[in-house]
């Protein structure tokens, strides 16, 4: 179903009805939430309602067991739901430019993420169970408020890319050599002052 680039303001809740939907693109409206009934979409694997006026997204959407790639990113979102971490085939997960100031600790149950884009928020630490990713291979995390990244961080075995430019990092922990898989990283426009 795609319906991006139009003026929709609301979602009916009907839409909990369409039960065999797979694909989803609801970017590009007006929409400020979105209904409950969005969980009973067991089918859905791509979900894309990035740049739209979302503040919050329903609990009902941990229920979505089938769904790998979900865009979030363009919205004016304050946190994730808790239940975003019974996403366990989630592959993709954008939530870029929005306002989130913390990442929940449950993300370390996302074992088969492989892409993340946190960038473009208010984040101002990252938990230590992000380094629970085991699958992760890219991981966007710029322009942000982040002073700090956790050791965990070195447990990150599949780490391909990792952006953490235009942040207030002042150091960076010595288990970041342990990423034997990385091939760029960015760590451009912090507060570093010396390397280890």
């Amino acid at each position: 179903m795609d319906l991006s680039g139009n003026q929709l303001r609301s979602i009916p809740d009907s839409i909990g009805q369409l039960s065999k939907l797979e694909s989803m693109d609801l970017s590009r409206n007006q929409l400020r939430s979105i209904p409950d009934s969005i969980g009973q979409l067991f089918e859905l694997w791509s979900m894309n309602l990035s740049r739209n006026q979302l503040r919050s997204i329903p609990d009902s959407i941990g229920q979505l067991s089938e769904l790998r790639q979900m865009d979030l990113s363009g919205n004016q979102l304050r946190s994730i739901p808790d239940s975003i971490g019974q996403l366990s085939e989630l592959k993709v997960m954008h939530l870029s430019r929005n306002q989130l100031s913390s990442i929940p600790d449950c993300i370390e149950q996302l074992s088969g993420l492989w892409s993340m884009d946190l960038s473009e928020n208010q984040l101002r630490s990252i938990p230590d169970s992000m380094g629970q990713l085991s699958n992760l291979q890219y991981m966007h995390l710029s322009k942000n408020q982040l002073r700090s990244i956790p050791d965990s961080i070195g447990q990150l075995f599949e780490l391909q890319h990792m952006d953490l430019s235009k942040n207030q990092l002042r150091s960076i922990p010595y288990s970041i050599g342990q990423l034997c898989k990385l091939e760029i990283m960015d760590l451009s426009h912090n507060q570093l002052r010396s390397i280890n």
